[in-house]
């Protein structure tokens, strides 16, 4: 309360207004002194430039309302940044090849996707084989860090790449001939660069990236091909997506 009330005083007194923001860090946040009326394409430039992020490597990350792993709402560039709203920045990134530049040329991107990586594997998030299991931890050594190399073969476990979504609702119901994900069920969704899944407790369906488009672009493919529309939302999060 006492604090809330500080950065309270201190807003009205210099139009400005302090935010911490929870990162895949040793020390867990970053606060920052921001205008009072804030983007968060702003916010995003400047803590990506406090904690050593160089502009293109910036694009791997995204800042959310929400808690460090379990983030509720994606802010987008023009959104304003919510007051008394946690606030996390962490990996949204579906372009394998802008990662393995910045793991290639960016300590702090490095950084920041190997602790990320460790917390998902602590959560059981992403799954290792046991060699990878193993390969893993022998990478994991605090006294001899090698965290390129870790990321290098954490790219090869299942579900490294996904951004999760959990308790959603979907929207519109999914049919095919072995399996059904019905109006209202509660699933989750992970986005991942080759594919979109959905899951409840008995069913996952899977959808190749190179067989889907959004409602609202063009394909290839005749619109008289469409299989099923397919929408979902988090809260916050919504999405629509087409299967052709």
């Amino acid at each position: 309360m006492w604090a809330n009330s500080m950065a309270t005083s201190f807003g009205k007194q210099t139009g400005r207004q302090v935010v911490e923001v929870q990162i895949f860090h040793e020390q867990g946040k970053h606060t920052l002194v921001i205008p009072q009326r804030c983007t968060a394409k702003y916010l995003h430039e400047l803590l990506s430039k406090e904690i050593g992020l160089n502009p293109e490597s910036a694009q791997l990350f995204a800042l959310f309302t929400g808690n460090l792993g379990t983030p509720s709402k994606l802010l987008q560039e023009d959104d304003t940044v919510p007051a008394q709203q946690p606030l996390c920045f962490q990996r949204w990134c579906f372009d394998a090849n802008l990662e393995a530049k910045a793991i290639r040329h960016d300590d702090a991107a490095v950084h920041l996707l190997y602790n990320e990586c460790q917390h998902y594997l602590r959560t059981g998030s992403i799954k290792p084989t046991p060699s990878q299991a193993q390969e893993l931890e022998e990478l994991s050594d605090p006294f001899f860090p090698t965290e390129r190399q870790f990321l290098k073969c954490a790219r090869g476990v299942e579900g490294y790449s996904d951004s999760a979504a959990n308790d959603c609702k979907v929207l519109t119901e999914v049919q095919s001939n072995t399996y059904a994900i019905r109006q209202g069920d509660n699933v989750r969704c992970m986005v991942g660069w080759d594919a979109l899944s959905v899951c409840n407790s008995t069913v996952k369906a899977v959808w190749l990236w190179n067989a889907v488009v959004t409602g609202n672009k063009s394909s290839a493919f005749p619109r008289e091909q469409r299989v099923h529309d397919l929408s979902y939302q988090s809260g916050d999060l919504a999405a629509e997506f087409a299967k052709y």
